[in-house]
């Protein structure tokens, strides 16, 4: 299984039960579910590409 670094340049930051945390960006999700070769992330990049489209459709 490929492991993927977080670009930190892109990647928000945000509290888990009051720890610091990093979150990829929904692009960056996209990109790392296109990357992994499996067929179920292949799947869940599109449907998260559809849902990115939307939200840049939004303007959010």
């Amino acid at each position: 299984m490929p492991s993927f670094d977080l670009d930190i340049a892109y990647a928000r930051s945000t509290e888990i039960d009051g720890e610091p945390v990093l979150v990829a960006s929904l692009d960056h999700l996209i990109a790392m579910k296109e990357a992994s070769g499996w067929q179920k992330d292949q799947y869940q990049a599109k449907e998260y590409g559809t849902l990115a489209d939307e939200i840049r459709r939004r303007g959010n």
